[in-house]
């Protein structure tokens, strides 16, 4: 888990090209980025999606669009389909009920939002499916 608490986030912007953001994930050695809009997580953009189907079948339906022309905003998962996990469950969760999380998804990665009474509610961390894989010693 990438608590971001320890550590600052990794993100985008919506309007960036996919080449770009697929470039600052490489760069930083990470498989997704969290997708903002000013100041609010808009959504989470991984290297699978760049990498795989979305740009594609964009392509394929819009006939004037280039590889180039292809925004973080147009193939991001949106924030209100993010696969999401409440930090006060993680704090306490083993190993089998993160994995667990997983198995009810087909997300490669699991956002933790947690609620803090001044603040409201921000994104804690980022779980990566295939390190909690490499972890268990299945990959």
């Amino acid at each position: 888990m990438t608590d971001f608490t320890r550590e600052s986030p990794l993100t985008v912007t919506e309007d960036r090209p996919i080449e770009d953001a697929l470039r600052d994930m490489v760069n930083a050695g990470v498989h997704a980025l969290l997708v903002v809009r000013g100041d609010r997580v808009s959504g989470l953009v991984t290297a699978y999606d760049i990498q795989g189907d979305r740009p594609l079948s964009m392509l394929l339906t819009r006939s004037h669009a280039l590889p180039y022309e292809i925004e973080v905003g147009h193939i991001m998962t949106p924030w209100e389909r993010v696969a999401k996990l409440d930090w006060a469950s993680v704090s306490t969760a083993r190993i089998h009920d993160i994995a667990r999380a997983f198995g009810s998804t087909t997300a490669s990665h699991l956002v933790v939002v947690e609620d803090v009474e001044r603040d409201g509610r921000f994104v804690r961390a980022l779980i990566s499916r295939r390190q909690l894989r490499r972890q268990l010693g299945l990959d």
